[in-house]
């Protein structure tokens, strides 16, 4: 065969390379300050995740509310780092839409790992959520690493976005 018998072939070939190389030009740029945030467990329906092992209707209405754009109107919490025995951690509350969505965020790709070998029942942290139809959800913690939900402890895992926005937020309100 010559190489010129079948020059349609290299036009086919250039084409379609052309088109694959060029497939990403269409994109567009976001804006240096939007931010891309995920709930890739409750997004992907993974059980382990907190809002899908949570099974409770606050939580599931939170979700959906999230699927259309809505966020919970305000947040109070209670934490501290380094608390004495028997200490009770400030407790403070948020209107402020982007902390709200945060903080969702990050309870949202928090991992439940299993129960907890600490039974114990004080818990000296909470994050207590409030819908926009003015129902709420609380989150108690017995420590950073343990969640009580329905009398019963489970360990915790994340990746660290929750307990620094927590503190973030707690240094921004003792500031004033």
């Amino acid at each position: 065969m010559k190489s010129g018998r079948y020059p349609w072939r290299k036009l086919i070939l250039i084409a379609v390379s052309v088109c694959i190389l060029a497939g990403g030009c269409g994109k567009q740029e976001k804006a240096e300050d939007e931010t891309t945030q995920s709930s890739l467990g409750v997004d992907n329906q993974i059980a382990g995740f907190l809002f899908n092992f949570d099974k409770s209707s606050e939580t599931a209405k939170m979700v959906k509310d999230k699927d259309r754009g809505i966020f919970p109107v305000s947040v109070t919490w209670a934490f501290a780092d380094n608390l004495k025995v028997h200490e009770k951690a400030p407790v403070y509350t948020s209107e402020d839409p982007e902390f709200i969505k945060d903080l969702y965020y990050a309870l949202s790709n928090t991992i439940v790992m299993g129960n907890a070998f600490d039974f114990s029942e004080e818990t000296p942290f909470f994050i207590e959520i409030t819908l926009d139809d003015g129902g709420t959800i609380r989150y108690n913690f017995v420590s950073l690493s343990v969640i009580r939900l329905s009398e019963q402890n489970y360990v915790i895992e994340s990746d660290g976005s929750l307990w620094r926005t927590l503190r973030e937020a707690s240094k921004n309100h003792e500031k004033g």
